[in-house]
């Protein structure tokens, strides 16, 4: 009987992480960054890509399906109940027509959040 050697078999997903912020800008405000950037694309383990906005994702990814999309703790940097409310709608409909079939969207918000968006 051969045995497999998991390293060999192909990778079952892969992992996309965005930001709103250029990597400039990213690297700016959170220095500690760069380190953490670099070992999240070492070895391709993730695809890291910048100056995106969470509420056009299909225009930035027109020819991708995506198995699952996460959404982190989102803000606009100001409280405006109206604003956040509409952000979330966006970003739901923009994510929908990139979506496969059976996919899931995640949007993690702390109790605040919630509470001041009343999601």
């Amino acid at each position: 009987m051969q045995r497999l050697h998991l390293l060999r078999l192909p990778r079952r997903f892969k992992v996309m992480c965005t930001s709103f912020d250029s990597y400039e800008d990213v690297t700016d405000k959170y220095p500690e960054s760069k380190s953490i950037l670099k070992k999240l694309q070492k070895d391709s383990l993730c695809i890291v890509v910048h100056s995106i906005n969470a509420t056009t994702i299909s225009k930035h990814f027109p020819n991708e399906k995506f198995d699952e999309i996460i959404f982190n703790f989102p803000h606009l940097g100001f409280e405006d109940l109206h604003s956040h409310r509409a952000l979330i709608a966006h970003f739901l409909h923009s994510s929908l027509e990139c979506l496969v079939f059976s996919g899931f969207i995640h949007v993690a918000l702390s109790s605040e959040q919630s509470e001041k968006w009343e999601m």
